[in-house]
C-alpha cells in the first residue's frame, strides 16, 4: 500500500494562467449549493404544513429532520466556496499578489512584482488570503476605481453584507457544527440576498460561459426557478409556500433524465416513465383522472396518489373521504405533498389543480 504522503502529493494544480479550470470548480460548487437549497423543501415535505406556515422556533426544533440539516449545511458551505473562488479569481486577474500570502519565497515575490512568469508549481504551498480579507479587498479596490466596473455590484452594501453573513454561517457550520438556520429564514436569506448576487455574477462576460457547469434543464413550465424566487423574495410578504414549489421545480430540473438531442433514447426514457405511471395506478379509477403532465420534464407521468379514509357518522353509516396525499413524477421525480401546499393556481401559473381527486 502506498504511503499517505505519497498519495496526497498525487494532485493536479489547476492554478495556471488560464482561470477556466478554477472557474469550473467554482461553478461546480454553485451547482451543488443550488441542488442542496432546492432540496430543502423535499427534506421537510412530510412536515410541510407545520414548517410552511411560519412555525415557531420551538416547533422547528421538535422536528427530527437530519435531512434538512444536511441540505442546509451543504447549501451554506458550497455557496460560500463559490463566492470565495470568484472573489479571489477577480483579484487574481488583476494581480496574483492580491490573493497570496507570501512569507519566505522572496524570489517568487520579486518576480511577481516584476510581472515575470511564475510556474504554478512554484506557488505550491503558498496560502491565499482569508475569504473575509478577499471580500474587503475586492470591495475597497472597486470603490477606489482600481478594478473593472463590471464587478461594481460586489461593493453594494447589501451584497458585501450578505457575503460576510454567509461566511459567518459557514464558519458556524465548519468550526462549531451546532447551528442551523430555520427553514423560512433560509429562504428569505438565499432568495433575497444570495441568489440576486449569483444572478449578477453568472451574467458577467467572464463567467457567462460557465453555464454548462451548473445550469439545470429548462422547465416545461417555461419559467426559471432562480429568477422566480428572487422576484418572490422582493415582495413585502413573500410566500414561503410558493418558494417551496419553485425549489421543487429546480430540484427536479436537476434530476430530469431526458437528453436534449438523442431522440431515440429520449423516447425510451419517456416510455418507461409513462409505463411506470400506469403501473402506479389501480382500479377502479381511470388513468386520465390520476396522471397529469409534469411541469418540469413535460412527460405525462405525474401521478396523483389518492388516500381514502372511512368515517362513521352519528347514525352508524360509513362513508369514504378521498384526497390527494401527494403527487410524484415517474420521470424527473418532481414531488409535492399536500401538507401546507395548496392549489398552485393561486401562484399565477397555468397549472391544473393537482389536489383535485376528480
Amino acid at each position: 500500500m502506498r504511503e499517505i504522503n505519497s498519495l496526497c502529493k498525487d494532485i493536479i494544480n489547476l492554478g495556471d494562467s488560464n482561470s477556466q479550470e478554477i472557474n469550473s470548480v467554482a461553478f461546480i460548487s454553485l451547482k451543488r449549493a443550488l441542488q442542496s437549497y432546492f432540496s430543502t423543501y423535499k427534506s421537510i415535505s412530510l412536515f410541510g404544513r407545520t414548517v410552511l406556515k411560519d412555525c415557531s422556533k420551538e416547533d422547528f426544533t421538535r422536528i427530527p429532520n437530519r435531512d434538512y440539516i444536511e441540505q442546509y449545511s451543504e447549501t451554506i458551505v458550497h455557496f460560500q466556496h463559490f463566492f470565495e473562488l470568484v472573489c479571489k479569481d477577480i483579484l487574481r486577474k488583476e494581480h496574483e499578489l492580491l490573493v497570496l500570502r507570501i512569507d519566505n519565497k522572496h524570489d517568487v515575490l520579486y518576480r511577481l512584482l516584476q510581472q515575470e512568469n511564475v510556474a504554478p508549481s512554484e506557488l505550491e504551498g503558498i496560502k491565499t488570503i482569508d475569504v473575509g480579507v478577499a471580500i474587503d479587498r475586492l470591495c475597497t479596490l472597486i470603490k477606489e476605481n482600481f478594478l473593472d466596473t463590471t464587478y461594481s455590484f460586489f461593493a453594494e452594501v447589501n451584497n458585501s453584507h450578505a457575503l460576510k453573513a454567509l461566511n459567518r454561517l459557514r464558519n458556524e457550520i465548519w468550526h462549531k457544527g451546532s447551528f442551523v438556520m430555520q427553514y423560512n429564514s433560509l429562504d428569505l436569506f438565499v432568495g433575497g440576498y444570495i441568489l440576486p448576487l449569483v444572478e449578477k455574477i453568472i451574467n458577467t462576460p467572464a463567467y457567462f460561459e460557465n453555464i454548462p457547469f451548473w445550469k439545470y434543464h429548462k422547465l416545461s413550465l417555461e419559467i426559471d426557478p432562480i429568477s422566480e424566487i428572487i422576484q418572490e423574495c422582493n415582495l413585502n410578504t413573500p410566500s414561503i409556500e410558493k418558494i417551496a414549489f419553485l425549489k421543487e421545480l429546480g430540484r427536479a430540473a436537476y434530476n430530469n433524465p431526458l437528453p436534449k438531442n438523442h431522440s431515440a433514447f429520449r423516447n425510451r426514457v419517456v416510455g418507461r416513465a409513462i409505463n411506470s405511471a400506469s403501473y402506479e395506478l389501480f382500479q377502479p379509477y381511470e388513468l386520465k383522472d390520476f396522471v397529469e403532465k409534469c411541469p418540469v420534464c413535460g412527460v405525462d407521468s405525474l401521478v396523483k396518489y389518492i388516500h381514502t379514509e372511512t368515517y362513521e357518522d352519528n347514525n352508524g353509516r360509513n362513508y369514504n373521504y378521498s384526497y390527494v396525499e401527494y403527487i410524484k413524477c415517474q420521470c424527473c421525480n418532481f414531488e409535492l405533498h399536500d401538507g401546507g401546499m395548496e392549489n398552485l393556481l393561486k401562484f399565477g401559473y397555468e397549472l391544473p389543480n393537482y389536489w383535485s381527486v376528480f
